[in-house]
């Protein structure tokens, strides 16, 4: 049997679900042979995608996920239509914001560098106009100010279950790999959640080709550079509710 469509249909489930060491630089994708298919396979719509994923699943005798989010919103709109990006050289943070704006607004408008290249300092003032409409603002806890482990994941599931991307903070847990970055997180599966890597070798040209299991790339929640562990993130909030939230404050 041919494994990499199985793989990818079982990554793709529910209509495209939510490195262990860094690439050099990003390759060009040459859509022929066997690759032609794949990317035929996502280009299809939503729904069709959910369909094939489901049957190859339950041929597979799998189950789809337990905890998924609601479908609705600019995440699950867009993720087979937005491309992914490759970060550069300590570019994980920007590269990942980058696919999540763009996650957010449904084009490609953003990138690394219109990030900020390495830093995004300024993603807590910005505002983007999701795919739905919405404005949303930008909000980034910053590095030096961890929150608690399970606000950090009560963040994360809020905002799948919304249909909202978080840039989430990782760590390898494999000896000698990155103590420090960055990826997408773009759903849940149970216990698991399923990101985008800057840094993995991209799959195919979309973000919805390019999801993996946290788990699958031993990865484990957190900065884990510091004297403790730092949860931080990067993600928006529709801007009216920051609006309210502040001025009840």
């Amino acid at each position: 049997m041919n494994r990499l469509p199985v793989r990818l249909a079982a990554l793709l489930l529910a209509g495209a679900l939510f490195l262990t060491q860094p690439a050099a630089a990003k390759s060009e994708t040459v859509h022929s042979g066997q690759g032609a298919g794949l990317y035929a396979l996502v280009r299809t719509s939503a729904a069709e995608l959910e369909e094939r994923a489901e049957a190859r699943l339950a041929a597979l005798g799998r189950t789809p996920h337990q905890s998924a989010p609601s479908k609705t919103g600019p995440l699950w709109e867009n993720l087979g239509s937005v491309r992914y990006i490759h970060q550069g050289y300590r570019t994980c943070k920007a590269s990942s914001a980058a696919m999540a704006v763009n996650l957010l607004r449904g084009t490609d408008e953003s990138s690394t560098w219109s990030m900020g290249w390495d830093e995004c300092i300024n993603f807590s003032w910005m505002t983007f106009t999701g795919s739905d409409g919405v404005t949303y603002q930008g909000v980034y806890m910053f590095d030096e100010y961890p929150i608690k482990a399970s606000e950090y994941y009560r963040v994360i599931d809020d905002c799948l279950e919304r249909g909202i991307p978080v840039v989430g903070s990782v760590h390898s847990t494999k000896p000698g790999y990155s103590q420090h970055h960055w990826v997408v997180i773009v759903g849940k599966s149970g216990g698991d959640y399923w990101i985008v890597c800057p840094a993995r070798q991209q799959t195919g040209e979309t973000i919805a080709e390019n999801i993996v299991p946290l788990s699958r790339m031993h990865y484990a929640m957190a900065l884990n550079d510091y004297p403790t562990k730092h949860y931080v993130y990067m993600t928006f909030t529709p801007a009216e509710e920051q609006a309210e939230g502040e001025a009840s404050s």
